[in-house]
């Protein structure tokens, strides 16, 4: 069996026989004696902005570093140096490597991936588009357009299924990546604090980086979109001088500062798309539900469907004659909806209503009378039978008829429930 090595600035990720071996950020904080890549850079690029470089994997190129070091002079050494970090563990078995990369990635940048991967010690048996591994793991209809979410972008990638998923056509979103909501969701918190507490956090690098740091995590784990209840608010404190200072906002604000933001993803779509989700863009808050909304039917991908995709496949995915190739057409593991027939809304379609306050799940079909909500399932999808006027739908009024989907969270006063999708 080969490694597989995913080409993702939000996480460079290394798998072996479809298990993850290593997952770390492509942030590099350079210091005058050493180098920090991965977590500990980026616990560290809000108090030294200036020594931090996210871009250069994104980049990939021999332009030269503003602020080179000893061991670092332009972005391509900076990409040598993680990978080196890492990339060890392939040589140390004694097996080669596979690249999956993003669809966006040029045929120059490829290029310069492989020497530097070679000069690594290791042996690279091919390339391969991580858009239509991915997909082959999902079913999905004729035409799919796959999302990624990177740390300066956003990729989208049309993909062509039947008995094969080819990849099509790829387009890059500079204006969505996860530094920039990041970046948009500190400011928002750091607002409130200085309404709340008339102390702004962004006024000192050491609370900066503390307030970055939860959101971070917040948007990775109890934020998360998959998880089985998302969080509907977010805490922060920030410790500064001997003084705690703690703000709470509610979900739906840090959804709605990311709207305008999403709203070039879905702009980037045709009208009522197919989109096949990444597990990484499926945890930001409040991404699947704007897609929704603006009409596209969503299926969210397994959190490692690439590297299970690559261990599946890789008798066809390794170069057996020496010539390193990029492969852009795979067979499909998944049967694909035929078109005599509505497809099946994988993964997306309710069965029960969780409440919050009870944490019970219970059956769409068999929702309490006293609920100031009703909810109707049919054939051609669930929606919303009749609601008050107090009740609403992600945050926002909705209209009696509109379609509802597994994430959906509807509100009624201190009351809070999610649509959730149960198997059997």
């Amino acid at each position: 069996m080969s490694f597989v090595l995913e080409i993702n600035d939000c996480a460079l990720s290394l798998y072996r026989n479809g298990q993850l071996e290593y997952q770390a950020p492509a942030i590099a904080l350079l210091q005058p004696d050493e180098i920090l890549f991965g977590e500990l850079a980026l616990r560290q690029a809000r108090i030294h902005p200036r020594q931090a470089n996210q871009q250069y994997l994104a980049r990939l190129n021999a332009d030269p570093l503003p602020h080179p070091v000893s061991r670092a002079a332009n972005q391509a050494d900076l990409v040598f140096l993680h990978l080196q970090e890492f990339i060890s563990k392939v040589a140390d078995a004694g097996e080669d490597l596979l690249l999956a990369v993003p669809s966006i990635m040029s045929n120059d940048q490829l290029g310069v991936l492989l020497g530097i991967v070679q000069e690594t010690g290791v042996s690279v048996c091919g390339f391969v588009d991580a858009a239509t591994a991915a997909a082959t793991t999902a079913k999905v209809p004729a035409t799919t357009h796959h999302i990624e979410l990177h740390l300066q972008r956003t990729c989208v990638t049309k993909l062509g299924v039947s008995e094969q998923v080819q990849r099509q056509g790829a387009e890059e979103i500079g204006e969505v990546g996860l530094s920039n909501l990041l970046d948009g969701w500190v400011n928002v918190i750091a607002d409130r604090f200085v309404r709340d507490t008339r102390f702004d956090p962004l006024h000192a690098a050491e609370t900066e980086q503390q307030l970055y740091n939860q959101v971070y995590d917040w948007v990775l784990g109890p934020g998360s979109d998959t998880t089985a209840s998302p969080a509907t608010e977010i805490g922060i404190d920030i410790d500064y001088q001997d003084h705690v200072r703690h703000v709470e906002l509610p979900r739906a604000v840090l959804e709605e500062k990311a709207q305008q933001r999403f709203q070039l993803i879905a702009d980037a779509l045709p009208d009522n798309a197919h989109v096949t989700l990444s597990a990484r863009c499926a945890r930001l808050p409040g991404l699947r539900q704007g897609l929704t909304r603006a009409g596209h039917e969503v299926t969210t991908l397994d959190d490692h469907a690439l590297a299970q995709a690559c261990a599946k496949q890789m008798s066809t995915l390794r170069s057996a004659d020496g010539q390193l190739r990029l492969v852009t057409k795979l067979p499909h593991g998944q049967p694909t909806p035929t078109t005599d027939a509505p497809a099946p809304r994988v993964g997306n379609q309710p069965t029960h209503i969780l409440d919050y306050g009870s944490a019970t799940a219970i059956p769409i079909d068999a929702g309490p009378a006293e609920l100031a909500f009703a909810i109707r399932s049919t054939p051609e999808g669930v929606f919303l039978a009749h609601r008050d006027d107090t009740v609403l739908i992600n945050g926002e009024p909705a209209e009696a008829g509109s379609p509802l989907n597994a994430g959906d969270r509807i509100s009624h006063g201190e009351a809070r429930y999610l649509l959730i999708s149960v198997d059997g």
